[in-house]
């Protein structure tokens, strides 16, 4: 079960990363929806990172359900309906967990400046 999981991760991530966003650096759908949902500031370094880890992560997610609809044993008409509700409540999971901690990290390093600015206006 494990092997399975790791070479449908490994194969999805690899088209997913190289293939099919290779020329689409900066037109990262997830990122996008990301930005307005968490309400994020768009950041060319941080666009960047998020082409590997929303790659990541949607090999993640699909390798996960592939893995799990695999190994259930249910009539295949079943199946179908079991991955699509599964594939959605993982995505809106995970990347609501990624966007949130994009938020946090956002508004530490806005603390931070407003730290470092206040430290230079005192001298």
């Amino acid at each position: 079960m494990i092997i399975t999981f790791l070479v449908i991760y490994i194969i999805i991530f690899l088209g997913d990363y190289f293939l099919f966003k290779r020329f689409k650096i900066f037109m990262i759908n997830e990122y996008d929806y990301l930005l307005t949902r968490f309400k994020l500031k768009d950041n060319e370094k941080d666009r960047k990172l998020a082409k590997l880890i929303c790659s990541l992560l949607n090999s993640l997610i699909i390798s996960l359900v592939s893995t799990f609809i695999i190994y259930i044993k249910l009539p295949l008409y079943l199946k179908f309906p079991l991955a699509f509700i599964l594939l959605v409540a993982l995505i809106y999971s995970i990347y609501g967990l990624y966007g949130s901690i994009l938020r946090r990290k956002q508004n530490e390093r806005k603390k931070s400046k407003s730290k470092t600015k206040r430290q230079q206006s005192k001298k």
